[in-house]
């Protein structure tokens, strides 16, 4: 079963990919548009490419584990709306902040930042690691690593990276939406951590005590 599970997820990744690069080339008018600029060439570049290329070949990807939360796909399905709604305003210098080159180049930086804090937990995590909230089997307490001082390091990495990109794209929509993304993500924090609690009892909860969730030392 392992070998149509691995297959899927490079389906996935190879139909999201030309999914992602066909809405930068009409939000731009064509892919090469799009491209021509070193910023949002190396922005589409690291947010794209790393996580997928892991999330494909060493993670779980969506799977459901030993045990899992039953969770709906309407979070997913509203952002991947809202951000084809930034390219596409951002690309009409719609709802743009002022900043200029300087503030571009910050967003990258931002967005390398997200990328790092998103796919480096995939990495450390491996199989343990899935879209769904679950305990694979042998799966142990992670505490480590980036796990060390916040319980959710890869959602830390994508609003990272969500705040990074909206800069790259000078866009207010797509600020809004990082903001957003946190009051999305809380409720989910939540219940990962309930979940989690009652799988690994005393053990996660003394690790709550000493980390944050998303900050270290303020959240």
């Amino acid at each position: 079963m392992a070998a149509p599970s691995a297959a899927r997820r490079a389906l996935a990744l190879l139909f999201n990919t030309v999914l992602a690069i066909a809405l930068l080339g009409l939000a731009w008018g064509s892919i090469p548009g799009y491209f021509a600029d070193p910023v949002r060439t190396l922005a589409a570049v690291c947010a794209l490419a790393p996580g997928w290329v892991v999330f494909a070949s060493l993670t779980a990807g969506a799977g459901r584990g030993v045990r899992h939360l039953d969770e709906g796909r309407g979070r997913l399905v509203i952002l991947n709306v809202v951000w084809s709604l930034v390219l596409l305003t951002s690309a009409r210098g719609i709802a743009t902040v002022p900043g200029g080159r300087p503030l571009e180049w910050a967003g990258l930086a931002v967005t390398v930042l997200g990328t790092v804090f998103r796919v480096g937990p995939m990495i450390q995590l491996g199989r343990r690691f899935s879209l769904r909230v679950a305990i694979q089997a042998e799966h142990p307490l992670e505490t480590t690593g980036f796990y060390a001082r916040v319980r959710h390091p890869s959602y830390a990495g994508m609003v990272l990276m969500e705040l990074g990109l909206a800069l790259v794209f000078r866009s207010a929509i797509g600020l809004g939406l990082a903001l957003a993304t946190v009051g999305i993500t809380v409720p989910r924090m939540k219940r990962e951590e309930a979940f989690l609690a009652e799988h690994f009892g005393d053990a996660y909860r003394d690790y709550m005590r000493r980390t944050r969730r998303l900050v270290p030392g303020i959240y």
